[in-house]
């Protein structure tokens, strides 16, 4: 799992929360920081915090690249315009929720056991 946030509060909030539920994960600061890391790590999933600069612009960075897994944006200042923009983009979730509350905690976790069904399934399938 790679999470996208500059708050080193939330990532470390963020990853308490992952830790012995994902094989692994890894911080950015960054779209720069997060580009640099795809070229040799295969992700599962990607969170990214609101706060984060050019936010829309961030994800259809992300979504361009060949291996991108599903995005999940965390945050809970989004405004509708926002979500609205986020959702066209194809996100896999938009949680608003306050990052750290044991709902953010309850929703990422049925996120990565939604998504890894669905991987489960297609792996199934194409056998």
């Amino acid at each position: 799992m790679l999470v996208l946030t500059a708050d080193e509060r939330n990532a470390k909030l963020i990853s308490a929360d992952f830790v012995g539920k994902v094989d692994s994960i890894t911080v950015a600061k960054n779209l720069q920081e997060a580009l640099a890391l795809f070229e040799n790590t295969p992700f599962g999933l990607i969170l990214v915090e609101e706060a984060l600069a050019d936010l829309c612009e961030t994800i259809e960075s992300l979504k361009a690249l060949a291996t991108c897994p599903p995005i999940a944006v965390l945050g809970q200042h989004l405004s509708l315009d926002t979500i609205m923009q986020l959702v066209e983009t194809g996100i896999a979730a938009c949680i608003v929720l306050p990052v750290g509350s044991r709902p953010c905690a309850i929703r990422l976790a049925n996120l990565i056991s939604e998504l890894r069904h669905e991987k489960a399934l297609a792996t199934s399938q194409a056998v």
